[in-house]
């Protein structure tokens, strides 16, 4: 079998990574070329996405890979869910929001009192009404922002967004389509009744592919600047880092339960079908597309970015430790003879932002229920990893 080598961008809400897969005799090795943050802040009245900056660390990795003078077969990304970029003539009619930013605050109800509530939004798209949902956010947009909903000629989401400016068409991957509460569950399409419903510009959700679709082509300029001698194509993964990952895993996904832990942690299961009921609702569950075009059936849970942004914390402080070291400090630590409620609503918001540090976000959250603050940094971080535990359990 011949050797081929294909480059992955895999990007979370914290960093991002220029990967070089190689598969050879059946075997894929894989090698980290160029690690990267992925950088947010306040511009423009916004917790905006750099993503200027983010594809310009992207192109210093195929740079880095260009030069070994390998041949690359293909080029896709796959990157956190539910954000957009709207588009004019394939550049960005303003930067890019980040979920975490405060507009949809009072969204919720806004949408549902429009769709018959969240039963009602649930049934149709499969999944739950979450603040910061693609729903929401184009809501608030084209409440507080029309006048940049009127200028874009599309909706992309940022790897669609990625793909795009490296030279692929301008489409929707399924599988990141579907984390927008927006698509019909369990279907390639659009809910066009929903968009209409909601007041959205029709003409800003394109055409949605399937995982493994062929978009185009490193774009010329791109190809001669990074040295590869042939352009790879573009081709579209599962989009969604979470179905990326829950399809890369090994194991029957028919017997399987994942835990794909990140900035986020989703907990789940792949089937067949959604569950749109009233009863898979209220127990928690929603419905996000697999790899492989099935469900994954999986709850939201607010996952390592507790631990993050104490990290950030501690570094404003001079205190630069490591995760290991982190995790090294909490191992020492007895267990936690409270469990944090770690999906509580105000360990939503980024520092950067403007909401205060998560280690004074979590004493807040010990006294208003009459108990003591962890005493110091290695308390802290056990009592955030034994929250995430027990909402795993």
């Amino acid at each position: 079998m011949p050797t081929t080598r294909h480059i992955a961008i895999d990007m979370g809400a914290e960093s991002g990574r220029v990967i070089l897969g190689t598969i050879e005799g059946g075997r894929i090795a894989l090698e980290v070329i160029h690690r990267f943050p992925s950088v947010n802040a306040l511009a423009e009245g916004h917790l905006r996405w750099d993503l200027q900056r983010i594809f310009g660390e992207i192109c210093t990795g195929l740079e880095l890979v260009g030069k070994r003078g390998v041949a690359v077969a293909s080029i896709g990304v796959d990157t956190w869910g539910v954000d957009y970029g709207l588009v004019a003539d394939g550049s960005l009619v303003e930067g890019a929001i980040c979920y975490r930013d405060g507009r949809t605050a009072d969204e919720v109800e806004r949408v549902h009192a429009k769709v018959g509530g969240a039963e009602a939004i649930f049934a149709r798209t499969g999944v739950a009404s979450l603040v910061f949902n693609t729903s929401f956010q184009l809501a608030a947009h084209q409440r507080q922002r029309p006048e940049s909903l009127a200028r874009a000629q599309g909706m992309l989401f940022i790897p669609d967004l990625i793909h795009h400016w490296l030279g692929g068409e301008a489409v929707n991957e399924w599988s990141i389509a579907g984390t927008a509460q927006l698509c019909r569950a369990g279907r390639p399409e659009w809910d066009a009744q929903l968009i209409a419903t909601l007041g959205l510009p029709p003409h800003l959700f394109g055409r949605i592919v399937k995982p493994g679709t062929r978009t185009g082509q490193l774009k010329p300029e791109l190809a001669a600047r990074f040295g590869f001698a042939v352009p790879p194509a573009i081709v579209v993964p599962a989009s969604h880092d979470t179905a990326a990952a829950v399809g890369a895993s090994p194991g029957d996904p028919n017997t399987t339960i994942y835990l794909s832990s990140g900035t986020w942690s989703l907990l789940g299961c792949v089937a067949d079908l959604p569950l749109t009921s009233p009863e898979a609702l209220k127990a928690g569950w929603g419905n996000e597309t697999s790899a492989d075009g099935r469900t994954r059936i999986n709850r939201n849970i607010m996952g390592l970015w507790l631990l993050q942004e104490t990290r950030r914390a501690f570094e404003a402080q001079g205190k630069n430790y490591s995760y290991q070291q982190m995790a090294d400090m909490a191992a020492a630590k007895p267990a936690s003879a409270v469990a944090l409620d770690v999906n509580d609503a105000r360990f939503l918001a980024a520092t950067g932002g403007g909401a205060a540090p998560m280690p004074e976000r979590v004493a807040a959250w010990c006294r208003e229920r009459g108990h003591a603050a962890p005493a110091d940094d290695a308390a802290l971080v056990r009592f955030i990893v034994d929250g995430l535990a027990a909402t795993y359990g």
